[in-house]
């Protein structure tokens, strides 16, 4: 995982970490407005079942791999969907898209999982083959 990926990630962790403490404590606000009379006891644990679900959650997250998608333009919902779906096949693993845009790929798409690189943008492949005519 490279360094801008694992930020993406430590960032997610944060954002999961609050969203539990939040949650939580808008679930035990909540409760304990239906109810005044609930008894501390029953408030605790539906806060610990709470808790359990969000953690369940956020482990499901985390194991999850990061790709790096580059790409001249917006992927559509539907490019987003069949391209997580064929990187999760293909690496056997549940696979977060962090998406990029930049016009300087000139097409195709640029896909980063840890070290390996799956390149079809256009741009590097025009760079390519100036490189073979040259030589």
């Amino acid at each position: 995982m490279d360094e801008r990926q694992l930020e993406a990630l430590e960032k997610e962790q944060e954002r999961d970490h609050k969203a539990v403490t939040e949650a939580i404590a808008t679930a035990e606000k909540r409760i304990a407005g239906l109810n005044p009379d609930l008894k501390p006891d029953i408030l605790a644990e539906q806060a610990r079942q709470i808790r359990e679900q969000t953690l369940k959650d956020t482990a499901e997250r985390r194991n999850r791999m990061v790709a790096v998608v580059t790409s001249a333009v917006p992927l559509s919902d539907g490019q987003k969907q069949r391209l997580g779906a064929a990187l999760a096949k293909l690496y056997g693993r549940p696979m977060h898209l962090n998406l990029d845009v930049d016009p300087d790929v000139l097409g195709g798409i640029r896909v980063q999982v840890g070290d390996e690189v799956i390149n079809g943008s256009i741009a590097d492949r025009l760079e390519d083959a100036t490189r073979r005519m040259a030589s």
